[in-house]
């Protein structure tokens, strides 16, 4: 039942992800993993659980306490459990996860081969489930492909509800199985980093991103003015990661000519 695998982490070091599965009638009931420094760690966890489960009732016990929960109601709790503190385009992603096919499966019985087909369901341009199908559009599930670097942010949030939502609901979630199919993924190019911005906009684009940026901020003064910190940026030569949003405090109609120095940093005066 147990598994040994070893991978390379970031900083150069060897991993061991041990993993029990325990199957019954081509299902899997029970399904444990951990990460280890050494094998012989990961091994010796691997023969506890095995000895562990296959002692009297212990099994039962554990998978009465394992009460299975789709991974459409993990990633739910999840995004109610951060509130306020999670950002629109991450709950749009998640939010847009839940109402996939895969999600509909108990998330402790997902396996790598099941996150690869979805990440290729992805790229493909599969469209998630309607909200409201009786009012869907007859267009809606035409498929819409996706770039690498998209179906990579999808992942990544996922990865993020896996590795941080097994307190919430008390199971062991399948991050291991995750991570093994992000790295044939990005193997066969199914995932990857956003292209390299080739060459400058032209006059005539940035002309209409300007006039795009306007129009979406008279729209909704909360938003970040975009036209501003364009023309601050162009103005200053800052790169993206310069630029201080949290104290870039425009206010709706405000001019680059309103702009003043505070340190090394532009805010409209």
């Amino acid at each position: 039942m147990g598994t040994i695998r070893s991978h390379r982490r970031q900083d150069g070091t060897t991993g061991y992800t041990a993993q029990v599965r325990k199957k019954k009638k081509g299902k899997t009931i029970f399904n444990r993993t951990a990460t280890f420094n050494t094998r012989k760690e990961a091994a010796g966890w691997i023969k506890f659980v095995e000895a562990h489960i296959k002692a009297p009732d212990q099994l039962e016990a554990l998978l009465q306490k394992q009460a299975s929960k789709s991974l459409a109601e993990v990633i739910r709790l999840y995004t109610e459990s951060l509130g306020e503190n999670v950002g629109r385009s991450k709950l749009q992603c998640l939010n847009a996860l839940a109402r996939f096919d895969i999600a509909e499966n108990d998330v402790a019985s997902l396996n790598a081969a099941q996150f690869v087909k979805f990440a290729k369901a992805l790229a493909k341009g599969e469209q998630p489930n309607p909200l409201e199908p009786t009012k869907n559009d007859k267009n809606y599930f035409t498929l819409k492909p996706r770039s690498p670097a998209t179906v990579s942010a999808y992942m990544s949030y996922l990865g993020v509800v896996l590795k941080f939502a097994g307190p919430l609901v008390d199971l062991e979630l399948p991050e291991a199985e995750l991570d093994r199919a992000r790295e044939a993924c990005a193997h066969y190019g199914i995932i990857g980093a956003s292209n390299e911005r080739k060459r400058r906009p032209t006059l005539e684009e940035l002309d209409k991103l300007m006039a795009y940026f306007v129009a979406y901020r008279e729209a909704d003064p909360r938003a970040v003015p975009m036209h501003m910190l364009v023309l601050a940026a162009i103005f200053l030569t800052y790169r993206q990661a310069e630029l201080d949003l949290s104290r870039f405090r425009a206010a709706p109609g405000a001019r680059l000519s309103h702009l003043s120095l505070e340190g090394d940093r532009a805010f409209p005066a």
